[in-house]
């Protein structure tokens, strides 16, 4: 089931660029959501070599940020090398400024594609997504998990956790696996005459 995307760099930047898997949450959610969430991803892709990510690929402050860093400076120079966001919503994520404005709303601003993964029920849909000069919503953005109907349904809403996960990174290996949309090209208008 492919996701639709913000947009995404030409397929010639994309094939040079080092990519991460970029994820961005809320530090609230950490204990209930984050850990068991980066564990499920970190096993799937260790089962899709052919996908190209390792577990060194998937960015996610907590085993990334060391002592002595400059902490938004490391986040933005990982974002420059990001080949997806995977954003976990949550009331807490839509409230954090940080994971809005300088996660998400760079991630748009630099054509990387956003995968929400929507953690519980919250007026995610509606949010205005920052950086997106059309001026769309997060709600315009496929999100994730589906069910097998393939209906949206928040992880917290699964029967159990573990079907929610991993149907979670399936998922998000299918969504990846989607080959890149070249940027468009401009259509030349017809020629004017001068004079």
């Amino acid at each position: 089931m492919p996701l639709p995307q913000i947009s995404r760099p030409p397929l010639s930047a994309q094939a040079s660029a080092p990519r991460l898997l970029f994820v961005s949450y809320s530090h609230a959610d950490m204990a209930e959501f984050g850990a068991t969430f980066i564990k499920y991803l970190i096993l799937k892709l260790r089962g899709q070599p052919d996908l190209g990510y390792r577990e060194s690929d998937i960015f996610f402050d907590q085993n990334r940020l060391k002592a002595g860093q400059f902490w938004d400076e490391t986040i933005q120079a990982a974002l420059e090398q990001a080949g997806a966001l995977i954003f976990l919503v949550s009331h807490n994520s839509l409230f954090s400024r940080y994971c809005m404005e300088r996660e998400v709303g760079t991630a748009v601003q630099r054509g990387i594609p956003v995968i929400p993964v929507i953690l519980n029920a919250c007026p995610w849909d509606e949010q205005p997504l920052p950086g997106d000069r059309q001026g769309r919503t997060l709600g315009k953005v496929g999100a994730l998990p589906k069910d097998s109907q393939f209906a949206l349904l928040p992880v917290k809403n699964w029967p159990d956790a573990e079907s929610a996960w991993d149907a979670t990174v399936d998922q998000i290996v299918e969504a990846l696996r989607v080959p890149p949309t070249p940027a468009p090209t401009p259509t030349p208008g017809p020629a004017r005459r001068s004079g």
